[in-house]
Order: structure tokens, then sequence, then C-alpha cells
């Protein structure tokens, strides 16, 4: 019994070998301000899971101590940041079923539609795992194959320039619905283009939406004067006719 209780205390005391960590050090060529280099930072920290990150903000450098995996993790994200088009724009790391994407948005030029933007993913897309980087005009997301791809579909509908003109119809992503994935009631992202000129008019047809339905995941998106909504198709056909009979109120 004693020398049970002995082992069981040295197991604790001096567990197996644990995975070896090794500290590099990541020089950012594009990086040239201290808020840029405490964006990336942020990104190794949130999106990438990796806690032990420092910088040198005089060296412009990043350090990380790490296991081989979060090194190379790194080593990826550091370069589609600072040297977009050097390195692949996706990673998915060996036996999991997430991957990383770095979006460059094109035509969101502001921190307010990159936070815009960054805000719909995180609701629309229950991504917990997202962070802009504001240097490069970026939004770099962790999450799996829905995720990503719901999150390059709101970029490739809302990032566009300002004269583009809306389209014609409401444009709609269907989630992947199942027991075991998501609740039908909650599969369909509805894009509503508004043509509200200012974001007070886009705020208030909002505010008149969600007194006629109730939709908790109902956003603005100010550059593209729109709603963009996640819910189930009878909330967005009422939805869509709020919409209509408060413009009907408000005429332009």
């Amino acid at each position: 019994m004693f020398l049970r209780a002995f082992a069981v205390s040295l197991a604790v005391l001096f567990p197996a070998v644990a995975e070896q960590t090794t500290e590099r050090v990541f020089h950012l060529t594009e990086a040239r301000t201290p808020q840029s280099l405490q964006e990336a930072l942020m990104v190794m920290r949130t999106v990438a899971g990796i806690q032990q990150v420092s910088l040198d903000n005089k060296e412009r450098s990043v350090t990380i101590r790490g296991s081989a995996d979060e090194l190379r993790l790194a080593d990826w994200l550091l370069a589609a940041l600072d040297r977009p088009g050097t390195v692949p724009r996706e990673f998915a790391p060996v036996a999991a079923d997430e991957r990383f994407r770095v979006f460059r948005l094109t035509h969101s030029q502001t921190p307010r539609d990159l936070q815009e933007l960054m805000t719909l993913i995180r609701s629309l897309a229950d991504a917990q795992y997202i962070y802009c980087y504001t240097a490069g005009n970026a939004l770099v997301l962790r999450g799996n194959a829905w995720r990503i791809s719901l999150a390059e579909w709101l970029i490739s509908e809302l990032d566009q320039p300002g004269s583009t003109p809306p389209p014609a119809s409401p444009r709609e992503f269907r989630l992947p619905g199942g027991p075991d994935i998501l609740p039908p009631e909650d599969v369909f992202v509805r894009i509503f283009y508004t043509r509200a000129h200012t974001s007070e008019e886009l705020s208030g047809l909002l505010k008149g939406m969600r007194s006629a339905v109730r939709i908790p995941r109902s956003f603005t998106n100010t550059a593209r004067g729109a709603i963009v909504v996640r819910t189930s198709a009878e909330k967005i056909a009422a939805a869509e006719q709020a919409l209509q009979q408060a413009r009907q109120g408000n005429p332009r």
C-alpha cells in the first residue's frame, strides 16, 4: 500500500515528460507601429491560442515560446499578416477539424468597417476565435468548415465598393442543419439591402423590424446599407414584410 501511494506521489510531483517547447523570434517587416505589433500579439493569443508571446517594439519583433505545432502555426500566421501573398491564405492543422483563415478586405477601409464585419461574423457564425488586424485590413478566423464558408460569403457580399448597387433580390446563405449540427429554426442567414443612406436611417429600420419580429441575431452593415439576420425561414419572411412596412412609413 505504501509503495503504491509513493508511486502516485512521484507521478504527481514528476509527471511524464512534457511536450518540448522552443523559443523563436519573428521579425516583422510591415508592422510599423506599436498598435500593429499589439494586434499581432492579440491574434496569436485569441485566435491561435498561443499564450507565451512577447513583443519588442524597437526591434519590431514577436517572441513566441511553444511546441513545434504552435511554432509552425505562428510562422504561417505572422507571414500571412505581415507578408501577404508569400503563404497560402488558409492553414489546416493536422488532426483537427478547425482551420485558420486570413481574409484580406479590399473595400472596407475604416476601423468601423472592420469592426462591423467582425461583429457580424462572430455573432452569425458563432465564431469565438476571430480578431481584426487593422494594419493589413484583415480579419483572422479560426473555425470549422461551415464557419469559414459563412464568413467568406458575408465578406464577399459586404466588402464591396460604395458605388456598387445592391442586388435586385435579397441574398441568403443556408447553414448545415441537423440534430447534431444546428437546429432547423436557426440555419438561414439573410442580407436585406435597405438602400438607407445614413446609419441613423438604417438603425431606425432595424428597430422597426425588431419591434415586429423577435430576431436576436440581427445586425446592421453601414457601408452597404444592409441588415443581416440569422433565424428561421418563417421569421425571415416576417422580417421582410416588416422592413417593407417600415420603408413605406419612412418614404425616401
